[in-house]
């Protein structure tokens, strides 16, 4: 939270818009912020052809292979 504090005071200082803020950090700190698929499976029988540990490990081999990482 102390970042956030400087930064929104560096912000205000320049006049510039503060990308992290208190709020935001408020935010994603937030004990609700979670996602679960489980009501839209039931709902639909959808189910991703990917899953996360794959996709993050073809994503990562992108990068990599484009030399952005």
């Amino acid at each position: 939270m102390g970042a956030a504090h400087l930064n929104e005071a560096f912000h205000s200082a320049t006049g510039e818009v503060a990308m992290l803020t208190t709020g935001k950090v408020r935010e994603m700190l937030h004990a609700d912020w979670t996602s679960r698929d489980g009501a839209v499976t039931a709902a639909t029988g959808w189910r991703p052809q990917i899953d996360l540990d794959k996709g993050f490990a073809e994503t990562v081999a992108w990068y990599r292979r484009h030399r952005w990482l």
